[in-house]
């Protein structure tokens, strides 16, 4: 009986230490060391550097869609804009793209742009049914390091850029975004002239 007892109770602390863990990283986000990776994808761009701030300009980039097609950031001058860095492993970042969808329809009729933007290394094709699974209508790319660079090589995943109308950072956000804020600063966004 004692024995019984004793596993009943590793159990039970076991199933709490993991119910406390998942929700440490859902409340966090997903950083790039829990993506599996190999000894030859390390590289000198995964170093963290917050060099993108609030008030600068966006960076230019090319990036190519989930039909393989480039798709240029100058495609999105003049449009309050959304990009998500993302990943399909991260689950910070899966809970976040049903609500990203529901405020790229609540707004795209005043020119919200949402971009997602997948840093697994994953094919065009294989993004593509992922969101074609989940019915998601908003542009999604693929992503790399060279993007992530651009972007100040983020330590953590989701991490979220308000773009305003002329070019320029608005809003940083790293880890999931409650919707409330994020609607919020897609609101500053879209009124600003």
């Amino acid at each position: 009986m004692k024995v019984i007892a004793q596993f009943r109770q590793l159990c039970l602390w076991v199933t709490l230490t993991m119910v406390g863990v998942v929700f440490v990283c859902l409340l966090l986000g997903c950083t790039a060391e829990e993506e599996p990776t190999t000894q030859t994808e390390t590289n000198a761009s995964s170093s963290y550097n917050n060099t993108i701030k609030q008030g600068q300009e966006a960076p230019q980039w090319s990036l190519l869609d989930i039909t393989g097609q480039p798709f240029d950031s100058t495609k999105l001058q003049g449009k309050p804009t959304v990009i998500n860095f993302w990943a399909t492993w991260c689950p910070p970042c899966l809970a976040e793209l049903p609500e990203l969808e529901e405020l790229y329809d609540a707004y795209r009729g005043r020119g919200l742009e949402v971009v997602g933007i997948c840093m697994d290394p994953i094919s065009p094709e294989r993004l593509s049914d992922f969101v074609e699974e989940r019915n998601l209508n908003f542009t999604f790319l693929m992503g790399d390091d060279e993007i992530a660079a651009k972007f100040g090589n983020f330590p953590a995943i989701p991490t979220t850029f308000l773009i305003d109308r002329e070019g320029y950072i608005a809003n940083k956000y790293m880890g999931r975004v409650p919707k409330q804020t994020l609607e919020n600063g897609i609101l500053s966004i879209l009124n600003m002239p």
